[in-house]
């Protein structure tokens, strides 16, 4: 599909009159970063209008570099990392390497092109050459094809996409409260399943005794540490080993599994069973620390990791699957990390005081409806979630929509009375053309 009568397609070279570098003073020099110059990188480009930077650089780390001062309102872009990024700051500001200060002509809006830069970031990132970081170079940059609509109407565009857009961020931001708020609704289930107050009307009448404070060691029948043995993608016949990737949402999860050889007594010791119960034990996140996730049929016979401890507990006693929301309540969260130890940054716990951990625990009973309120709930959860994602994937698709129609000419109709853009551009390409044999005078001067 071809542009609309009034717009003309030209590039991004065309429609520039400089694109400005940067550069990083030497960080060995302290006294570099001490003064009060603001020096924007990557880091600083989360916002589409930045109003400080991280960093702050001196008047002499200026002149000791290839850094620039690029004036208030200027488009920067990051020509490196984060390919697509771009922003205008409300002040003056150095920028490093990775970042290129574009100054358009004064007959394209800034805002119509910022617009228009940010829709094609997926093209931008293709468009970046690098095996580790991605990086465009200043030709491919200046050769992207951009679509110029006459002034008048990029202006207009502009506006829509102001008022369309701040309704979408709107619409977003709502639903981004959405995983913390089922985050908090899971914590105080959890939290009322532990203290009873889930199943107080269950319990009303049945005359069934208190809750009795226990601890993991009394109501589990045997506790013991993974295989310590190296195990691999490739090795032929072996046995699979469960991992801390394959446990660590709390979910099972053996779509990547390593394997290892086991003597037949190892394996007779480490082989899962339903209902056997898996923890974290050792790792550099205290988050991931305690963690447990219920072992089912599709892992039977499995093994297991030496950073891993795998529980059982006495029939009759506790519920599996009652001890496993035990284990992602704050009561045992917090004295696991009371109890972890860091080791040059890998906190441990171990099997004694993994046994040592206290809890309510309620009837036999109870522990069933507990489980069974706390699977609806969550449940319930998983649904929001699901449509959350759904909703929020819209959201994006709707953007992509409008942003394509935008430039497409589609949006918005076209006004015969405006100038056409093939005049627009002619006129820019004149002027870049008086400006550059004007600078070449200047030069044999």
């Amino acid at each position: 599909m071809g542009l609309p009568r009034g717009w003309v397609e030209t590039t991004v070279g065309e429609i520039t009159k400089a694109i400005v570098g940067g550069g990083t003073p030497s960080k060995k020099n302290g006294a570099y970063y001490s003064g009060s110059i603001p020096f924007m990188t990557v880091k600083d480009m989360k916002i589409n209008r930045p109003n400080k930077t991280v960093d702050h650089i001196s008047e002499e780390a200026v002149r000791a570099s290839s850094t620039n001062i690029i004036p208030a309102d200027t488009l920067i872009i990051s020509t490196r990392m984060g390919l697509g990024k771009i922003v205008r700051a409300n002040f003056a500001t150095a920028i490093n390497q990775d970042l290129k200060a574009l100054f358009i002509h004064e007959n394209i809006s800034k805002m119509f092109f910022e617009y228009w830069y940010r829709s094609q970031s997926k093209i931008l990132e293709n468009l970046g050459k690098g095996t580790t970081v991605k990086g465009i170079r200043l030709e491919v940059l200046e050769s992207i094809r951009f679509p110029l609509p006459p002034l008048p109407e990029q202006h207009r565009i502009a506006d829509k996409l102001d008022s369309l857009m701040a309704r979408i961020e709107s619409c977003k931001a709502r639903l981004e409260r959405v995983p913390e708020l089922m985050k908090r609704f899971r914590q105080t289930v959890l939290k009322m399943a532990v203290t009873g107050r889930l199943t107080e009307d269950w319990r009303a009448g049945k005359g069934l005794p208190e809750r009795i404070e226990k601890t993991i060691g009394s109501v589990i029948e045997s506790i013991s540490y993974g295989t310590s043995k190296k195990s691999g993608y490739n090795i032929q016949n072996g046995i699979p080993v469960l991992r801390i990737p394959n446990v660590s949402t709390g979910l099972l999860n053996i779509t990547d599994l390593k394997y290892s050889h086991l003597d037949e007594k190892e394996y007779q010791k480490l082989s899962l069973v339903v209902n056997d119960l898996l923890i974290i034990r050792s790792n550099g996140s205290v988050s991931l620390l305690g963690k447990a996730t219920l072992i089912g049929k599709e892992a039977v016979g499995f093994a297991y990791a030496g950073y891993l401890i795998r529980i059982r507990v006495k029939n009759g006693v506790i519920e599996p699957h009652f001890l496993n929301l035990i284990f992602k309540t704050h009561t045992i969260r917090e004295q696991i990390e009371i109890s972890a130890r860091s080791t040059t940054g890998v906190h441990n716990i171990n099997s004694e005081e993994i046994k040592e951990l206290r809890f309510p625990l309620p009837p036999l009973s109870e522990q069933k409806e507990i489980v069974r309120r706390v699977d609806s709930l969550f449940s319930l959860a998983d649904k929001l979630e699901r449509k959350y994602a759904a909703a929020f994937q819209n959201v994006n698709d709707v953007t992509t929509s409008i942003l394509s129609k935008a430039f497409r000419g589609t949006l918005l109709p076209q006004k015969p009375a405006d100038e056409p853009a093939t005049i627009l551009l002619e006129r820019i390409k004149k002027e870049k053309s008086a400006k550059q044999q004007l600078r070449k005078k200047r030069g044999v001067k």
